[in-house]
């Protein structure tokens, strides 16, 4: 996924739960990083695999507060357009990487919004 600049950084409270729709008992958990009308990005430890093997697979996405048990928004439909190591590294020695979500549908401006940090 092109990072360019229609994609705007994001308070790293919000907590994304990705799950492939091919195996739905799978789900990778991580925080929010950049977010635009056509896709996300987020960061996740890998504890048992990457997604770097699921490019162009179709998943499922929620996004809440780190505080809250309800999710922001019904889940949003996507495929996985990338994933990368992380532009950091954990304390722990744990990998971080960076996956890239292209949503099925764009995502109206105002839901944006209240999810990034307006300056």
């Amino acid at each position: 996924m092109n990072e360019s600049e229609h994609f705007l950084p994001v308070e790293r409270e919000i907590v994304v739960t990705l799950r492939l729709v091919s195996k739905s008992a799978t789900a990778f958990i991580g925080q929010l990083a950049k977010i635009g009308r056509d896709g996300l990005s987020f960061d996740y430890t890998v504890l048992h695999e990457d997604l770097e093997s699921y490019i162009d697979a179709d998943c499922k996405l929620s996004l809440k507060k780190n505080s809250d048990s309800q999710a922001f928004l019904e889940p949003l439909s996507g495929k996985i357009a990338g994933d990368e190591p992380a532009p950091y590294s954990s304390p722990f020695g744990v990998p971080v990487r960076r996956c890239h979500v292209r949503f099925s549908e764009l995502l109206p401006f105002s839901t944006i919004e209240s999810l990034v940090w307006l300056h």
